[in-house]
């Protein structure tokens, strides 16, 4: 499974770009999931919730998360795409 890379938006105006570790992830799955289950579960509060355990793991983020929810507008998975010439990726969000 290829690194997600994500980007959050700051209601400063700053973004912040970062690789997500395998760890965080396993961390975020066995959050939302104690059990081991696969039932649904908020989609939406998993991804704010592994990127800011991402950025407070990694040590740009000493907020704790219910503090940090208040300071961004916005995080999304960044998809690097191949421009039209196959050489370098361009990031859409």
């Amino acid at each position: 499974m290829p690194a997600t890379k994500m980007r959050v938006f700051y209601t400063d105006g700053r973004t912040e770009d970062f690789l997500v570790p395998p760890r965080v992830q396993l961390m975020t799955e066995e959050f939302f999931r104690p059990d081991g289950g696969i039932g649904e579960i908020n989609k939406v509060k998993a991804l704010f919730y592994l990127a800011w355990l991402s950025l407070h793991r990694s040590g740009k983020e000493s907020a704790d998360f219910e503090t940090w929810i208040d300071m961004i507008d916005d995080a999304a998975e960044v998809v690097q795409k191949p421009d039209s010439n196959g050489s370098s990726p361009t990031v859409t969000t």
